[in-house]
């Protein structure tokens, strides 16, 4: 499987590396990054519409097995998943014999499915989410991961200037989006899309629906949109502050990451610095 975005720098000694990899339901994407901060590789794949977590499993396999960075041995290695089958619950609701009813009670059967639970503390909160079993046994047999956790469970420790926004990560048709409102969470969720109208639809919705104004909301925009494409042009219709992401000052990046805009990969580093 060919990769749509895959960097390198000289170095190839992982031993003192962290290798963080983000999978799901889209396609598969990794980061690795040295004890001193600095990004040696990244490798973005995203998987033909319509694929199921079998041939997910099977995607994931045919990666690594052509990859010979990630066959090496890491300091660490950190797991986010990203399947859309999850559910953020206060922790005072939250009841660990009844993650799957839970569950079920929003996305339907989830009997094919590994059902976790992460505590996110800061908020205190519980995301449930279910991973595909064949994809959590590729996962284990492919990786001694030294944790897993979810995109939903990072995501609300992106953000740190407060007030009203919306966090976007874009993928191909869908994208994943999470609210706040005067800095408190309000939602976060992945919605498929085929013309640049839905994803303004989506949004003005959401505004609507939180009492938030488009013309004083921040829109935070990452990953695969372009400033010259429509889908860009149609969302800065509505909304008046648009920000792109950028890469965080903690890590430095090869020079051959310059030829793209900071914000293709500005979530897959944001996150790194949340596990």
């Amino acid at each position: 499987m060919a990769p749509s975005f895959e960097i390198r720098s000289s170095v190839t000694d992982t031993a003192a590396a962290d290798l963080f990899v983000q999978m799901g339901m889209h396609g598969m994407a990794y980061v690795v990054i040295n004890n001193d901060g600095a990004c040696m590789a990244l490798g973005t794949y995203p998987f033909p519409a319509g694929s199921n977590a079998e041939a997910g499993a099977a995607y994931l396999k045919e990666i690594v097995s052509a990859q010979q960075l990630l066959q090496q041995p890491f300091r660490k290695m950190h797991i986010v998943y990203t399947y859309t089958s999850a559910v953020l619950v206060p922790h005072q609701y939250m009841k660990h014999e009844l993650k799957k009813d839970m569950l079920e009670l929003v996305h339907g059967d989830v009997n094919d499915g590994d059902i976790k639970a992460d505590y996110m503390y800061r908020h205190h909160l519980y995301n449930v989410y279910s991973v595909p079993r064949q994809v959590e046994q590729a996962v284990g047999y492919l990786f001694a991961a030294d944790n897993t956790t979810h995109l939903y469970s990072l995501l609300p420790d992106v953000l740190k200037d407060g007030g009203d926004a919306l966090y976007c990560i874009f993928n191909g048709q869908h994208f994943t989006v999470m609210l706040l409102k005067e800095s408190k969470l309000q939602l976060i969720q992945t919605f498929d899309f085929k013309t640049p109208e839905d994803v303004a639809y989506y949004l003005l919705h959401l505004c609507e629906s939180f009492v938030l104004s488009p013309a004083e909301v921040r829109l935070h925009l990452n990953g695969m949109i372009a400033v010259s494409g429509n889908l860009y042009q149609e969302i800065s219709k509505y909304f008046m502050h648009l920000q792109l992401g950028t890469l965080p000052g903690a890590f430095t990046y090869p020079k051959s990451m310059d030829e793209y805009p900071p914000h293709f990969f500005s979530h897959l580093f944001v996150l790194a610095s949340c596990v």
